[in-house]
């Protein structure tokens, strides 16, 4: 949900280039020959004897999901290295060593950055694919080129079980704070349940997000082919929001120091990186696909059903209808009792009913941070009559409006030039339609059971899951003062 500070994005300051909107203890530096004049008619900044008149600056509450402190200077320090700048210096470096002595560089894209690219460069996702795979294993001297849909597809299998679980455990009256079920991939919705609403944290899926599933599985598999260990294996993420770059720097992603991700690029650093050497997409050729953890096809790029935020709620909803009630969604020759609720474009409710009409699952989608406070607030009541329409099993939360397709990191008309002028919402569109192009497939519980067979319960723990902490807050007694 965050974005690099511009006009058209007053956001979080997740970036290495800004400070934090709410860094209370860093000074600011100002020209000497700088004034601020307050008149009648507005605020002026003068300088070396030019007047210009300041614009109101305006934050909205999905600007500030995230913000509450995220960065302060401590955690900065940890994203300093998320960069595409740093990228170019570790490709620098690796090449000037000798060759036993060089890092295996490794890069993963998500599909909503991949969708993004192809918009802007007017390409299928395939192709797209296909060029990107070019651009850094052949240009840029990387070794492997892989997308996140594994990392994904190990996470909806887990959630899926962990839904399962919660559902029967809450049935039999043992806890009745487990449901519903969040999920936990979007890390602007965990850092402000985690700073703001840490009493909501249990309801919070401990699965990883796919970039960091991705991540672990990456390093363990080339430490196991390769005569390299992890500290020599150096892995890019290419992802929608900038909040993956604070994702990546939590300590629950690293082991002896070494990150399981050590580089978040957004899609926008991307073509930053395509502009600075003067390369178009559309011009690129196109490289093979990398199998290196793919269980799909090499023929295609295959995407999840569902939302383009991953497909959470479509993975749990036709996944607990067959476990739980035998009730097959995906037979499209049988009918189903479904009911869909339109609270708002990005507030929508799911309802499966039995053959008497009684709700036998209600699930919801919920994005941006409006429909993130009203969720919180009927989660937190104490009230025991609680209305019907409120008491979901399933919600799958992003912070950002629209989703991940419309992550902070992602391009934007506004920034980049077209051959057709889009508004935001067309545009948005566009990107949808573009990730839905791809082909369909539901997670194949036999392939990824055959993939983890030799897990023991510890590493697969290790490759799956995460925790969560309460972060007490400290600073607005200061920041009060301080405005």
């Amino acid at each position: 949900m965050s974005k690099i500070l511009s006009i058209e994005y007053l956001n979080d300051f997740i970036s290495p280039n800004q400070k934090c909107i709410k860094s209370l203890n860093t000074s600011i530096n100002i020209p000497e020959n700088n004034q601020i004049n307050l008149d009648k008619k507005g605020y002026y900044e003068i300088n070396n004897g030019t007047k210009r008149k300041l614009e109101p600056a305006t934050i909205t509450l999905n600007d500030c999901l995230a913000c509450n402190g995220c960065i302060t200077s401590t955690e900065s320090i940890f994203i300093e290295s998320q960069s595409y700048q740093k990228i170019n210096a570790i490709i620098e470096e690796n090449m000037s060593l000798e060759e036993n002595e060089r890092k295996i560089l490794v890069a993963s894209i998500s599909p909503q950055s991949r969708a993004s690219l192809a918009a802007v460069f007017n390409i299928s996702i395939k192709s797209t694919h296909a060029r990107l795979t070019y651009f850094f294993t052949k240009l840029l001297s990387f070794s492997h080129f892989v997308d996140t849909n594994f990392g994904r597809e190990l996470a909806l299998y887990e959630l899926s079980n962990d839904f399962i679980q919660r559902y029967k455990t809450k049935k039999k009256g043992y806890d009745d704070q487990i449901l519903p079920l969040l999920t936990s991939a979007c890390p602007g919705w965990i850092c402000y349940a985690e700073k703001t609403h840490s009493e909501i944290l249990p309801y919070i899926s401990r699965v990883k997000s796919p970039q960091q599933i991705t991540g672990t599985i990456i390093k363990s598999k080339l430490t196991e082919i390769s005569n390299k260990q992890k500290q020599h294996i150096y892995h890019v993420s290419i992802m929608p929001c900038f909040d993956k770059k604070l994702e990546a720097s939590r300590e629950e992603f690293s082991e002896n120091g070494i990150k399981d991700v050590d580089c978040v690029i957004t899609t926008s650093e991307v073509l930053e990186m395509l502009r600075e050497r003067s390369l178009d997409l559309q011009k690129m050729p196109e490289a093979p696909h990398d199998s290196l953890i793919s269980c799909y096809m090499d023929t295609d790029i295959m995407e999840h059903p569902g939302s383009s935020s991953g497909g959470y709620l479509f993975q749990i909803f036709t996944f607990a209808a067959q476990e739980l009630f035998n009730i097959d969604l995906t037979n499209t020759n049988s009918t189903h009792n479904i009911t869909h609720i339109i609270r708002n474009n990005d507030m929508m409710e799911y309802i499966l009913k039995g053959s008497d009409n009684s709700i036998l699952l209600r699930m919801a989608i919920c994005y941006g941070f409006r429909n993130i406070q009203n969720l919180i607030r009927k989660l937190k009541t104490k009230k025991k009559n609680i209305s019907q329409e409120t008491n979901y099993d399933f919600v799958e939360v992003m912070a950002c409006p629209s989703g991940c397709i419309n992550g902070g990191g992602q391009l934007k008309p506004k920034t980049i030039e077209l051959s057709k002028t889009f508004t935001q919402k067309e545009w948005i569109d566009h990107v949808n339609n573009l990730y839905n192009s791809s082909t369909k497939m539901t997670i194949n519980s036999i392939r990824i059971l055959q993939y983890i067979k030799n897990w023991d319960r510890d590493f697969a723990y290790k490759i799956l899951y995460t925790t969560y902490r309460s972060i007490p807050q400290t600073s607005n007694k200061q920041l009060n003062q301080d405005w």
